[in-house]
């Protein structure tokens, strides 16, 4: 975290991470949880939010089972953007499934 500004050729570091991270998918690579989890974190990085859920719930669609990092970063996004709702509800799901929040 604290790479929002940091940026490589004018383009956010943050953005960087996830392109490399949407052609390792593109490229079929078996991508694991802490893999997801670091790309989660990287929404987090670039305050987004909406795309930080969109790739969680895709791992939950995989039966990827996410850690605890993942979670930190999707609550941290929807924290940032005032979206409480919805980073209760990743709280809930965290303790549902054993998880303990850090």
């Amino acid at each position: 975290r604290g790479v929002r500004r940091s940026g490589i050729g004018g383009v956010d570091a943050w953005k960087t991470g996830i392109e490399i991270f949407k052609a390792a998918m593109g490229a079929s690579m078996d991508l694991n949880e802490r893999c997801y989890g670091a790309a989660i974190g990287l929404y987090e990085t670039g305050a987004n939010w909406s795309k930080a859920l969109e790739l969680f719930d895709r791992i939950e669609k995989l039966r990827v089972r996410p850690e605890v990092q993942a979670f930190t970063a999707l609550i941290a996004a929807c924290a940032q953007a005032a979206q409480w709702e919805i980073a209760l509800r990743q709280v809930r799901k965290m303790l549902q499934i054993s998880i303990s929040p850090s």
